[in-house]
């Protein structure tokens, strides 16, 4: 099978929905970069609907046949930018640069075999981007200034934060060691303490104590 243009959560950043995505958090002007005329063509699939493409594959798919899964609801890279402005609210002028040296202008998977098998897009395109910048991208957004404001009315998230890291700074010059971290309860992270040494990740429910 051959996948085309597959978005959803935890995708990589790589890929220009998540590109786009993470340049309008970072967007303070109106200036909006692409690559290309904006005129160039895409499909892209939702997750979901791809795994349902996927089990039409396993179930009623012929041995050594090649499926591409795709949509043919085709957008240009003007459009997609539109949309996301629209989701983000945010007055855009779009700056455009050359393509990069292998870049496609048109990139629209022929799917008639894979419809023959059942598969039916569910999920559009305006929905799938809804989803994922509200459902996930804001989400975690909330999760994190939850985080924030719970550092400032208790002073001693930061203070605990403080000790751990002086101790692991006392340490990192021994060879062999390894920290557990026992869930992110603790009041560290795993980005912090990755920096020391190996991390091991235990059941959430343990709490992590120093002493």
């Amino acid at each position: 099978f051959r996948p085309h243009n597959v978005y959803g959560k935890d995708m990589g950043n790589e890929h220009v929905i998540p590109e786009f995505i993470n340049q309008f958090k970072r967007l303070k002007g109106k200036n909006f970069s692409i690559q290309g005329s904006g005129f160039e063509s895409r499909s892209f699939i939702y997750i979901d609907d791809f795994v349902n493409a996927f089990e039409c594959i396993i179930n009623k798919g012929k041995h050594l046949n090649i499926y591409n899964i795709g949509t043919s609801e085709k957008v240009t890279i003007k459009q997609l930018v539109g949309k996301l402005s629209k989701i983000f609210k945010k007055k855009i002028k779009i700056k455009k640069n050359s393509l990069t040296q292998g870049s496609t202008k048109k990139r629209l998977p022929n799917i008639t075999k894979i419809k023959k098998l059942g598969f039916k897009q569910k999920i559009k395109l305006d929905q799938g981007l809804e989803n994922l910048v509200h459902k996930f991208w804001i989400m975690q957004q909330d999760v994190y200034a939850r985080h924030i404001e719970n550092e400032k009315k208790h002073w001693w998230f930061s203070a605990r934060r403080e000790i751990v890291y002086s101790f692991l700074k006392k340490i990192k010059k021994k060879k062999n060691f390894t920290i557990l971290d026992f869930g992110s309860g603790s009041g560290t992270n795993v980005e912090m303490l990755s920096s020391f040494g190996k991390v091991d990740l235990f059941e959430k429910n343990l709490k992590a104590r120093l002493h």
